[in-house]
């Protein structure tokens, strides 16, 4: 007898929660790496975040 494949947890079926989840660390990692990018550029220029507005 052959079972449906574990995806994040949760045994086949709806899968829309996991995906919920993954979309949302996606968005998560997007935003601290702008963030990230905005804080090197600060650097480099030696600007500070009111100059760079």
């Amino acid at each position: 007898m052959r079972t449906k494949p574990q995806v994040r947890g949760q045994i086949g079926g709806n899968r829309r929660p996991a995906l919920a989840r993954t979309w949302k660390i996606l968005d998560i990692f997007e935003g601290t790496q702008q963030i990230q990018q905005l804080i090197i550029a600060r650097r480099l220029l030696g600007k500070t975040s009111a100059e760079l507005k």
